[in-house]
């Protein structure tokens, strides 16, 4: 196995990821959900205000309890057996999602040729002839969808039509109807963490998620993304209306799209 180079290996490597992954879940259950361990948890947990703890203890005390409660450890028979066959299979889900993700990125290529690297520069255009050399097109020029050489190409480039192309092929990775298209595995995914929540009693998975955090609950989470929301919009329509200048005064003849953001807003940086 450890012979095996390219595609072969990657492709054993990722066989066994996709077997291991749920394994590590059922060991991390036997240990969360050990009942032997809770009781002792829970009885420190019980008696923490009449010990001689201090505030910092205490707080760990019941952090450790909730933990393990939110792990499932407080569960009896059928549930409990439940909420472990949902960790196994959510574990093993998360792992395909990843490799779909990483595997249709790699499908995607876009190849250049000399006329298309205006904009782009030196450090840009090595990098993208390397990558293309290691695909075996010696004496042209690949873009990939890795953030090293996705983003710059957006950020640079003039040619606004393979910035489309790039910007396309970013957003829609592991949403292709190919083999590594990720719906399903989006749609069973939230309804295995809806009913893992349930199991817990928790109205829905977001209470469950934040139950542990400093927001403790989807409301007080929402309260604080609206007060970042709304100056975050103004200033992203500040920047629009920057953007909007500078593409009249070039004489732009195309509709404001989400490949020429960062390209205009580079632009408009260097303008300043």
């Amino acid at each position: 196995f450890f012979n095996l180079t390219g595609t072969e290996s990657n492709e054993e490597m990722q066989a066994l990821q996709r077997q291991i992954s749920p394994m590590l879940t059922r060991h991390s259950n036997e240990i969360q959900m050990n009942d032997a361990l809770f009781q002792r948890i829970k009885k420190v947990y019980e008696e923490r205000n009449a010990s001689d703890l201090n505030a910092e203890q205490i707080r760990l005390v019941e952090r450790l309890f909730n933990e393990a409660v939110r792990s499932g450890a407080n569960l009896e028979g059928k549930d409990r057996e439940r909420f472990a066959e949902i960790n196994e299979r959510i574990s093993s889900l998360t792992t395909e999602f990843g490799q779909n993700t990483l595997n249709d990125s790699k499908n995607f290529k876009l190849v250049l040729e000399e006329k298309d690297l205006a904009g782009m520069s030196k450090t840009m255009v090595e990098a993208a002839a390397a990558a293309a050399k290691t695909q075996g097109m010696e004496g042209k020029y690949l873009i990939t969808l890795q953030r090293s050489s996705v983003e710059p190409f957006l950020q640079f480039s003039e040619r606004r039509d393979l910035r489309e192309k790039a910007f396309k092929g970013w957003a829609a990775r592991g949403d292709n109807n190919n083999e590594y298209d990720n719906k399903k595995i989006v749609e069973e995914i939230v309804k295995l963490r809806a009913e893992r929540a349930k199991l817990l009693g928790y109205k829905h998975h977001s209470d469950y998620v934040l139950s542990n955090t400093m927001a403790s609950s989807p409301e007080a989470a929402m309260e604080l993304l609206t007060k970042v929301w709304e100056p975050a919009v103004a200033q992203a329509n500040k920047e629009r209306e920057w953007i909007l200048e500078l593409m009249e005064q070039e004489g732009a003849k195309h509709d404001f799209a989400a490949w020429d953001w960062r390209y205009y807003a580079e632009k408009v940086r260097k303008a300043k």
